[in-house]
């Protein structure tokens, strides 16, 4: 349950509500970002406490809770944020006073491990703009209500869990260890992250991993190694198990043997892929047609690989995309007659260009348009853009 919603059920034991509330609102849009977090809970949260430390020195802050109620406020904003994982940061923040002070939890102290959760609706994941496989979204859905997972987390929850986590794979796909030691220190149990890296492997295609981008295939093969270490014959084993194999033999043959340099060609057989295998119903492929499908892709007449290479330091791939939506946006391309050019063409060339697969751009663009990130962070390399012009201005 979102923290602004659960107020009006906490309506009567709430002394402090429209100031809770306002934190609340203040907090929401930084509350992914650990750093803000905290910064926003020591200047605004904490003047009683800073007050005993020095009180000759004390100063207060623009927009701070009052001293003289601050510790009741905290308890209040504790209880309101309790059931929204979204605001995990804040929660640990405050549930490490309550540790300390409320005799409640001397015996049995709350787990003060920041676990963060999106906090997206049902609406937002059966929208097709920001989760293409409504069928996957589905069958999560039943799996936690009715099925094996049941008791473990509830749907929504392991939802926002997993966009979290699958986000912060993209965004270090490059990083294959890092990722897997984020994955490691979890604070969850070793059933519950036996579950979660069962789904993120399955949104991926399942296991054994195959993957076009070579980069990805390392990433996921690692993720999966570690899912496999688990000691018992889990669902989750069988679950995220590969359905089609023998299908996922013949893209490797193919692939490895005559398309793996070519990203033309990858993207080519990937639309194929997702064509055939991710649909919302549960579909039946016939190998022979599949493979009459990929012979008539001219498999000997690719182009070599592009020598230029994106940058691997961490955001440089969103920016590289944020750019070249922007140029789309205003009208740079067009095809051999001038006409307008579909955005997937363009980012397929340039994709090509960088040795990058760039066919999931809008997917990148959607997450980050619809998590935390503040303006001024999707503005953050055009204005980097326009310090360099200036400086190539003046050094004529």
């Amino acid at each position: 349950m979102r923290a602004i919603d659960y107020l009006d059920s906490l309506d009567s034991c709430l002394k402090y509500k429209d100031e809770v509330k306002r934190l609340i609102e203040e907090m929401n849009p930084i509350k992914y970002d650990e750093g803000a977090t905290l910064d926003y809970y020591e200047r605004i949260l904490t003047a009683d406490t800073r007050y005993a430390v020095d009180d000759a020195g004390f100063a207060g802050n623009s927009g701070e809770v009052n001293r003289f109620i601050a510790a009741n406020v905290r308890y209040e904003l504790f209880k309101a944020v309790e059931k929204d994982k979204s605001f995990s940061y804040l929660f640990c923040l405050l549930a490490q006073e309550q540790n300390r002070i409320n005799p409640l939890f001397q015996s049995s102290p709350i787990d003060c491990r920041p676990l963060p959760y999106a906090d997206n609706d049902w609406d937002f994941y059966y929208n097709v703009q920001n989760c293409g496989r409504t069928f996957f979204i589905r069958e999560t859905k039943e799996y936690f209500e009715n099925g094996a997972g049941k008791g473990i987390f509830e749907p929504l929850d392991f939802l926002n869990l997993l966009w979290i986590q699958t986000d912060f794979i993209e965004q270090n796909i490059d990083r294959a260890q890092t990722v897997i030691d984020h994955l490691k220190r979890l604070p969850i149990s070793e059933k519950e992250r036996h579950v979660l890296l069962c789904f993120i492997i399955k949104l991926a295609g399942g296991y054994p991993v195959y993957n076009f981008n070579r980069q990805r295939n390392v990433t996921y093969s690692l993720i999966a190694e570690e899912f496999l270490k688990y000691p018992e014959n889990t669902p989750e084993k069988e679950f995220c198990r590969d359905e089609n194999p023998e299908i996922k033999r013949k893209f490797k043959l193919f692939g490895s043997d005559i398309l793996y340099d070519t990203d033309l060609e990858q993207l080519k057989i990937s639309a194929l892929k997702e064509e055939l295998e991710e649909r919302d119903n549960i579909i039946s492929v016939r190998i022979p047609e599949l493979e009459q499908r990929l012979a008539n892709l001219d498999c000997h007449n690719v182009e070599q690989a592009s020598k230029v290479c994106l940058s691997s330091k961490k955001g440089m791939k969103i920016d590289y995309i944020r750019v070249i939506n922007c140029l789309c946006e205003l009208g740079f391309f067009t095809d051999n007659n001038g006409n307008s050019i579909p955005k997937k063409d363009v980012f397929a060339v340039f994709g090509q260009a960088i040795s990058r697969d760039l066919s999931n751009y809008d997917k990148d663009l959607s997450r980050s348009m619809s998590d935390s990130t503040a303006l001024d962070k999707h503005l953050e390399i055009f204005n980097t853009m326009e310090v360099k012009m200036t400086e190539i201005f003046n050094s004529k």
